[in-house]
């Protein structure tokens, strides 16, 4: 992709940050919460005297992407902030380090309602591979040039394309600065979750994964955001499946509303389970990596996959308008 819509993407983002998360400063304080940097309250001078060796950091970002008739779009997003938050004082109590935490980057890659094929889809505006990549490449380059060398994603959306864009990012850094850039959520996946932990055998039969707007995610957003939801999840019928053959067909559906599995099943006190078990398994990989161990030979979300054809389209059309125009950048 050229440098043009790269350009325009990153100001997307910039202009963005007034309306970041929430400070970890302006939350009950916790323990060790004042080695916890909020990066939009700082000044250069501030920033200017972090020991950048002994600094780490989180890069969150969520998608806005159709979560069915009863779930805000924004429901990755919130997510995404709040395993943010934990993480920062997982690393926070249990290492030496300062937590620098950016703000969100509002933007991803291949929305759900692509399974179905249904690329163009109400609630959902994502980027292309090639320019969610160069996002976190630029923000990468950023971060390596000014000394940074302890850099973590935090960007909780499940298609195996959005993973790959930030992993393939993370491996640039690598090559390229001293230090390491990882993907926490490709990381850890979803390996940590077990339905039988979570669902009784009557919930499993009708709710059997964690996939998209369905038990598991409605009671997340429950939790952190209950005035979105109100009761609407209970109004959603079931839709159940025994196979991902059944899922590619439930949303190809004409009538498709955006979710599969059953919403009504969720509720605040599973949210609030689930979030806590999440935030865990991301801090987990965070002080092992951290610790030294080698994150290179872990399995990642993304492992055997590839951009999908939808990208690869949209940045063929860009491109040709770009040419048209005379608009390429050239080197």
């Amino acid at each position: 992709m050229k440098f043009e819509i790269y350009l325009t993407t990153i100001l997307i983002i910039l202009c963005s940050a007034c309306n970041g998360p929430k400070s970890p400063e302006s939350l009950p304080k916790a323990k060790n919460s004042e080695k916890i940097y909020t990066l939009v309250e700082m000044s250069h001078a501030d920033i200017s005297q972090l020991d950048k060796e002994k600094t780490v950091v989180l890069l969150q970002g969520g998608i806005l992407e159709e979560h069915g008739p009863h779930l805000p779009v924004w429901s990755d997003g919130y997510i995404s902030m709040q395993a943010t938050r934990d993480v920062a004082q997982i690393i926070a109590d249990s290492t030496d380090l300062n937590v620098l935490i950016f703000p969100i980057v509002p933007l991803g890659t291949a929305g759900f309602n692509g399974v179905g094929g249904k690329d163009i889809y109400p609630g959902t505006y994502a980027v292309t591979f090639s320019v969610l990549r160069a996002i976190f490449m630029n923000l990468a380059t950023e971060l390596g040039e000014q000394g940074f060398s302890k850099i973590m994603v935090i960007h909780i959306h499940g298609t195996q394309e959005h993973s790959l864009a930030i992993d393939q990012a993370c491996e640039y850094f690598d090559d390229t600065y001293d230090g390491f850039m990882v993907n926490l959520f490709s990381l850890a996946g979803i390996n940590w979750y077990q339905d039988d932990k979570f669902k009784s055998e009557e919930e499993i039969s009708e709710d059997p994964w964690a996939v998209h707007a369905d038990m598991f995610e409605t009671s997340l957003t429950l939790y952190l955001v209950p005035d979105l939801v109100k009761d609407r999840h209970k109004e959603q019928e079931p839709l159940s499946y025994e196979s991902w053959e059944d899922i590619l067909q439930l949303s190809s559906e004409s009538d498709w509303q955006g979710y599969v599995g059953s919403p009504r099943l969720a509720s605040q006190e599973l949210g609030k389970k689930i979030m806590h078990a999440w935030s865990s398994a991301l801090g987990s990989i965070a002080i092992r990596i951290i610790k030294g161990e080698d994150y290179s030979v872990m399995s990642k979300w993304s492992d055997g996959h590839e951009p999908g054809k939808h990208s690869r389209e949209i940045d063929d059309q860009h491109e040709k308008w770009l040419r048209s125009k005379g608009y390429l950048y050239t080197r």
